[in-house]
């Protein structure tokens, strides 16, 4: 196999994490207009590998020195699956449970349902929610430009075995310019010192953590797309932003359950990650781990402060414009990253929730030729984080 380069230090935090199972995989489902058949999903993939390196990347020598590789070919029936119509919460609950396949086969997998729905599973060591999206976009274009099957020619693109991406992978994040003052580095140290005096008082899941491997519970709301540009036009009214709305709905909301269960609390600390591509211009469009995180302190009881939302996206949108102290920037200076993952799996949580809006998929104009395939709903969801918060908001 040829190899890509060695794995960043985020890549390896993931891997770590990977490794002694306590996270699996970021999933998008996309609704698709009509359910493409295997041959079509083989046929796309073929397009949608060839243009994303991260398809391609198998990570050798995971104990030692972890290093991406290409894969010498992709067996596309070690990745597509075909699944019978089931509820959404027990869709998501299925793949995020499922194992990763060997270590010399890519660490993503596509599961077509007869009810149009695609689920795109991938290893968060090299995608992140961001990359599930850019995959069903990809997918999509390539379905649009399929011709008919009987068309594709003697050699047809709907071969299980497909060519791995020729292009080289991506630098890490590491060399995207990341830099942390040292006034950061103590402010984090200082917040993580009080945040363990605080923790009596701020819920972050059960005193210890599960000895074992605790499956992914899911659970899938949707709201009234009637709702939603009410909920918008509500956010521009008071120059705030949806994530941070849903932030401090979210801390609301879990204070409210747990006082229902006799653990009442005043404040929860939110962990929300921000996508990075936007301060790294060569990233755009990319598939990658390109995530750093946000970590505050909010007051969970009371009415919605919309003054205290609007400084929550003030922060996110400042913190996703600069590649300087960001908390990904310290995994620079964490030393053994296994080891560090293996000691968190026996503490504690330190946070309480974590909330991660995707935002939505904008398609591209339809060709005339093919406007039979459009997606209708995209839904993103992650494995549950045997090293983080107790409770994910994906949306």
């Amino acid at each position: 196999m040829h190899v890509y380069r060695a794995a960043g230090a985020t890549e390896r935090r993931c891997l770590a994490k990977e490794e002694i199972d306590a996270y699996r995989w970021v999933v998008a489902v996309a609704t698709y207009s009509r359910a493409p058949s295997v041959a079509e999903a083989y046929a796309a993939l073929h397009t949608v590998i060839a243009a994303h390196p991260a398809l391609s990347v198998v990570v050798t020598r995971v104990d030692t020195a972890p290093q991406l590789e290409r894969a010498d070919q992709i067996d596309l029936r070690k990745h597509v699956f075909e699944v019978h119509d089931m509820s959404m919460d027990a869709l998501l609950s299925y793949v995020q449970n499922e194992p990763f396949s060997g270590e010399d086969v890519p660490r993503w997998r596509v599961y077509l349902v007869p009810d149009g729905r695609v689920a795109f599973a991938m290893s968060h060591t090299v995608a992140d929610g961001v990359s599930t999206k850019l995959f069903h976009a990809s997918f999509l274009a390539a379905l649009r430009a399929l011709r008919a099957l009987h068309a594709l020619g003697p050699c047809g693109s709907a071969d299980p075995i497909c060519p791995p991406c020729q292009h080289a992978m991506p630098p890490p994040l590491d060399d995207a310019g990341l830099s942390v003052s040292w006034w950061y580095i103590a402010q984090t140290m200082l917040g993580q010192l009080l945040g363990q005096m605080f923790a009596a008082k701020t819920w972050c899941g059960p005193a210890r953590r599960p000895q074992t491997r605790v499956s992914t519970a899911v659970r899938h709301i949707r709201i009234p797309a009637d709702r939603v540009p009410h909920i918008l036009a509500a956010c521009r009214q008071h120059g705030a932003g949806l994530t941070a709305l849903v932030d401090h709905i979210t801390v609301r909301a879990l204070a409210a359950a747990l006082g229902a269960r006799g653990m009442p609390t005043t404040h929860l600390c939110i962990t929300t990650p921000i996508d990075l591509r936007r301060c790294i211009p060569s990233r755009q469009g990319q598939m990658g781990n390109i995530v750093s995180a946000v970590e505050e302190t909010l007051a969970a009881s009371g009415a919605l402060d919309w003054s205290a939302v609007r400084a929550t996206s003030d922060k996110l949108r400042k913190s996703a414009s600069t590649t300087h102290n960001q908390l990904v920037g310290l995994l620079l200076y964490a030393g053994d990253l296994r080891q560090w993952t293996a000691d968190k799996a026996c503490k504690p949580a330190s946070g309480s929730v974590e909330v991660s809006n995707m935002g939505a998929l904008v398609e591209s104009a339809t060709p005339p030729h093919s406007s039979d395939w459009h997606i209708t709903a995209l839904t993103f969801s992650q494995s549950g984080n045997g090293v983080g918060v107790p409770l994910n908001i994906s949306c």
